[in-house]
C-alpha cells in the first residue's frame, strides 16, 4: 500500500515538471500548431510534430487519387462507351478488363504508343492478362511494334517471364515472329541480364522450342548469331550450357540445323564441341538428318569429327548410308563411302524382318548412279544374300539391264 502511494506521488511530480520544461523552452508551441495552418491552403503535408498528419496524409491521397480520375476520364472521354461493356473484342478473343486495363490493351493493338505512354501517367499495372494470357508485352511482340516493346521494358514493374495460354512468353513470340530488332531489344535491355538468361534457358512446354530451335527451324542465321554472341560475350555462358535443350521429340539445335540445312549454324556447334552422336525420340542422330536433307557441307563437317559414328542405326534400324540409298542422295552415298569405318554390307538387325544392305537397297530402287558409286568400294559385297536373293537376282527380277550389266561386267558369281 505505501508502495503504490510512493509510486503515485513520483509520478504526478515528474508529469508537472515535463510540462513545465515544455512550456519554457517552447512557449508559443501550441499556439504555432493551431495558428500557423497555411500547409493546409497549399495541399502540402504539415509539421512533423502535428497530431493529425496521418489523418492529412490520407486526405490529400484521396484528392490526388480523384483529380488523377477526373484527368484520366477528360482524356479519354471519347472512349466511355468501352468502359460500360469492359470487354475489348480482338481477332484473338475477348478481354474483360478494367477500363484503364482496356485502354492499354487496346492501344497496344492498335499499335498506338501516344496512348500507353499517356496511361503510364497513371499507376496501372501492365502485366495484367486477357482472355488468351496474353499481357502487354505479348501483344506489342505479336504485333512487331518494337517501339512499344521498348516502352514497356522501360517500366519498372514489367515482367518478363508471364506464359500466356500456349505456353509462351513473350520473348518467344519475338523469336518466332523473326522479330530481330526486338529479339536484340530484350537481349539488350541493361537492366533484364538475369531474366534473359534465364528466358533462353526456359522453353515452351507444349513443343519444348526454345529460341535456339527456333532460330534453326526458321533458318535465320542473324537470330542464333544474336544469341550466341549475346550469351558468349555479355553474359559470358558457353554455347555448350545449350546443347542439350531439346524440344518434344528431344532434338538439339544440332538435329535441327541439320534438318533446315542450316550449314553455318552446324558449323558452330561442331566447332564447339556439341556431341555428333546425340539421338533424338527416334534414335536418329544429327547425320541421319544431314543425309535425309542431303547437306554436303554438313555430312563433311560431321564426318570429320572423330568420334563420328556412321553406322548408328536408328529405330527403324536405317543408318545413315540406308537412308541416303533410301532416298536416291548419290553424292551423299559416296561421301559417306570416303569414310573408313563405314560398312557398305550392313544389314540394319534392329528389327524383324532385318534391313537390306545398301546394295540390295539401291537395286530395288532402281538407282544406276548409286549402285555404280557402291561397285566401286571395294568393299561393297556384289554376292550377299538377303531373303535369299542376291543384287542380281533383284535386279533381274526388275529387268534392270543397266544395272544387271554393272553387275556383271566382272567374273560370274552366284546368281
Amino acid at each position: 500500500m505505501y508502495l503504490y502511494n510512493f509510486w503515485s506521488i513520483f509520478y504526478a511530480i515528474s508529469l508537472c515538471t515535463t510540462n513545465s520544461f515544455i512550456s519554457a523552452s517552447q512557449p508559443n508551441a501550441i499556439t504555432f500548431h493551431v495558428d500557423n495552418l497555411s500547409w493546409k491552403k497549399n495541399n502540402s503535408l504539415p509539421p512533423k510534430n502535428f497530431s493529425v498528419r496521418q489523418k492529412e496524409a490520407a486526405r490529400i491521397k484521396k484528392e490526388k487519387e480523384k483529380k488523377d480520375t477526373e484527368e484520366f476520364n477528360a482524356l479519354f472521354k471519347k472512349k466511355s462507351v468501352t468502359f460500360k461493356k469492359k470487354v475489348l473484342n480482338t481477332e484473338h478473343g475477348q478481354i474483360k478488363l478494367t477500363p484503364s486495363q482496356l485502354l492499354l490493351h487496346e492501344a497496344c493493338w492498335n499499335n498506338d504508343k501516344k496512348v500507353i505512354e499517356k496511361l503510364f501517367r497513371f499507376p496501372c499495372n501492365p502485366n495484367i492478362q486477357d482472355s488468351k494470357g496474353n499481357t502487354l508485352l505479348h501483344i506489342a511482340c505479336n504485333q512487331k511494334n518494337s517501339a512499344i516493346v521498348q516502352l514497356l521494358l522501360d517500366h519498372p514493374s514489367i515482367l518478363l517471364t508471364i506464359k500466356n495460354k500456349n505456353e509462351e512468353t513473350a520473348f518467344f513470340i519475338a523469336c518466332r515472329n523473326c522479330s530481330l530488332d526486338i529479339v536484340q531489344t530484350f537481349l539488350f535491355h541493361s537492366t533484364r541480364k538475369s531474366l534473359i538468361v534465364i528466358l533462353l534457358k526456359t522453353p515452351n512446354t507444349i513443343f519444348k522450342l526454345t529460341p535456339w530451335h527456333i532460330a534453326c527451324m526458321n533458318n535465320d542465321n542473324n537470330l542464333f548469331s544474336a544469341l550466341l554472341q549475346t550469351t558468349q560475350k555479355k553474359f559470358n555462358l558457353p554455347l555448350s550450357q545449350f546443347f542439350y535443350l531439346v524440344n518434344s521429340s528431344d532434338q538439339t539445335m544440332l538435329h535441327v540445323a541439320c534438318m533446315q540445312k542450316q550449314a553455318d549454324i552446324a558449323s558452330s556447334l561442331i566447332n564447339d564441341e556439341a556431341n555428333p552422336n546425340v539421338t533424338d525420340s527416334y534414335f536418329s542422330t544429327p547425320l541421319h538428318y544431314a543425309v535425309k536433307s542431303g547437306c554436303i557441307p554438313i555430312i563433311e563437317n560431321l564426318l570429320k569429327h572423330p568420334k563420328i559414328d556412321v553406322n548408328y542405326e536408328n529405330h527403324k534400324s536405317l543408318t545413315p548410308l540406308h537412308i541416303a540409298c533410301i532416298k536416291k542422295k548419290s553424292a551423299c552415298v559416296q561421301l559417306l563411302l570416303t569414310h573408313p569405318h563405314i560398312i557398305p554390307n550392313k544389314f540394319g538387325y534392329g528389327k524383324i524382318p532385318f534391313k537390306p544392305p545398301a546394295l540390295h537397297i539401291a537395286v530395288m530402287n532402281n538407282d544406276v548412279e548409286t549402285v555404280k558409286i557402291l561397285l566401286a568400294d571395294k568393299r561393297t559385297n556384289k554376292t550377299i544374300l538377303y531373303q535369299g536373293e542376291t543384287p542380281l537376282r533383284v535386279a533381274l527380277s526388275n529387268k534392270n539391264n543397266a544395272i544387271v550389266a554393272l553387275l556383271t561386267n566382272d567374273a560370274p558369281y552366284q546368281i
